[in-house]
C-alpha cells in the first residue's frame, strides 16, 4: 500500500517539476519578442498630433501591440562606444492602451546618439532603445534594442 502512495507522490512531483520548466520556456520565448513600433519622422506638421515635448522638434512616434506600463526618455552621453543613459529621466509617460500611438519631440543629433527610451510593457519586460540619426541617407533610425526580463516578468508568466 505504501508503494502505490510512494508512486503517486514521485509522479505529482515530476508533474510539478515539468510544469514550472515549461512555464519558464515559455517566459524565456515570450520575453524575447518585440511588440514595439518606432518610426521617427521630421516633421513641423504638429496640429493633428497630441506631441509630448521632451528636448527638440523632432517627431518620434512609439506604439506597441501590447499595453505599457511607461516609457521614459533620457539625454545619454557616449563613453567609448557605450551609449551610457543619465540617471534622471527627461520624461515619463504613464498608461499607454495598446495600438494607441505616442509622440515624443526629441532632439536626435547627427553623428552621436543623444537619447534613450526604455518602456515597460504590461508583462513587466523592460526594454531600452538609442534614437539616432545614421548618417548613410536612410535617416533617422532606433538601435540597440535590450530587452530584459525583471524579477516581475518571470512572477507574470509563472502565476499567469
Amino acid at each position: 500500500m505504501d508503494t502505490i502512495g510512494n508512486i503517486s507522490s514521485v509522479i505529482t512531483l515530476v508533474l510539478f517539476i515539468t510544469y514550472i520548466l515549461g512555464r519558464c520556456w515559455s517566459t524565456h520565448i515570450n520575453a524575447k519578442c518585440v511588440y514595439e513600433k518606432i518610426e521617427i519622422e521630421k516633421t513641423t506638421d504638429t496640429n493633428e498630433k497630441d506631441i509630448i515635448i521632451v528636448n527638440g522638434s523632432d517627431i518620434l512616434e512609439l506604439q506597441s501591440e501590447e499595453y505599457l506600463n511607461w516609457v521614459k526618455v533620457y539625454s545619454a552621453k557616449l563613453d567609448g562606444e557605450k551609449v551610457i543613459a543619465d540617471k534622471k529621466p527627461l520624461k515619463i509617460v504613464r498608461s499607454i492602451n495598446r495600438k494607441t500611438p505616442i509622440y515624443l519631440g526629441v532632439n536626435i543629433s547627427e553623428g552621436i546618439p543623444n537619447t534613450v527610451i526604455e518602456y515597460q510593457r504590461a508583462d513587466y519586460v523592460q526594454g531600452t532603445f538609442v534614437v539616432k540619426y545614421d548618417g548613410k541617407g536612410t535617416g533617422y533610425s532606433a538601435d540597440d534594442y535590450t530587452i530584459k526580463n525583471t524579477f516581475l516578468t518571470w512572477l507574470y508568466y509563472l502565476l499567469k
